[in-house]
């Protein structure tokens, strides 16, 4: 399965997907670029296929794999056209949407009713 990462900028795209993926970096410094996309593939381990594994005795044990795309932002100058970010994006199976519910680091307030609908707008 391929997830996109979606989000406007600064909603915490980025932090979601080191959460999920185990990349780390130095704190407070950012190692994405974000003029280019991300991926990063997670095995998913499950106790219930190591039961049938050891029930079944099969010659090769298989994971499911997630892939997580963080593409490059919308709106960064040097990154790839919209329409190559958000061709990047169709081939994915699902999408994440991020929304910012945090107080920014100028000291805005959120709004994640209007940063949501305006993501969705960006889709469209």
């Amino acid at each position: 399965m391929k997830l996109a990462i979606i989000g406007l900028p600064q909603s915490g795209k980025s932090t979601i997907f080191r959460a999920l993926t185990g990349a780390r970096g130095e704190a407070g410094l950012e190692v994405f670029t974000k003029t280019e996309p991300h991926l990063s593939t997670v095995t998913v381990y499950d106790e219930r296929v190591d039961f049938l594994t050891h029930l079944v005795k099969p010659k090769k044990t298989t994971y499911a794999k997630v892939e997580y795309l963080l593409p490059a932002e919308i709106a960064s100058e040097g990154a790839k056209s919209e329409s190559g970010q958000w061709s990047e994006i169709r081939t994915c199976d699902a999408l994440s949407h991020v929304v910012r519910n945090f107080k920014g680091l100028s000291g805005t307030e959120p709004n994640p009713e209007q940063d949501f609908w305006a993501m969705e707008e960006e889709m469209i």
